[in-house]
């Protein structure tokens, strides 16, 4: 079980690391574009105790870097947008596999 949440917070962390050195001109544009490749190898990886643990960290991680206003923890907007589907299609894709 560790090993799966060790190896959905290293594709989390690497896709971060791919949007923070090519994709960065993105803005606040599509904030999560780059974690659904992520989520989704960790979700075939260790299924549920894998995909999980990816979708809530990379949420996080967006949220805190990317979504603006940057930097604040909890999120301060509060609205249902193109941003707000992240989460649920990644739960809803763990708990099929």
């Amino acid at each position: 079980m560790y090993r799966n949440a060790a190896v959905a917070v290293g594709l989390v962390l690497m896709a971060a690391m791919l949007r923070l050195l090519f994709l960065d001109e993105l803005g606040s544009s599509y904030p999560f574009v780059i974690f659904y490749p992520a989520v989704l190898l960790a979700g075939l990886y260790g299924g549920l105790s894998a995909g999980l643990p990816a979708t809530v960290f990379s949420a996080v991680l967006t949220c805190y870097l990317w979504v603006d206003p940057r930097r604040p923890l909890p999120p301060a907007y509060a609205g249902l947008g193109k941003d707000d589907c992240f989460p649920c299609l990644g739960d809803s894709y763990f708990s099929y596999h």
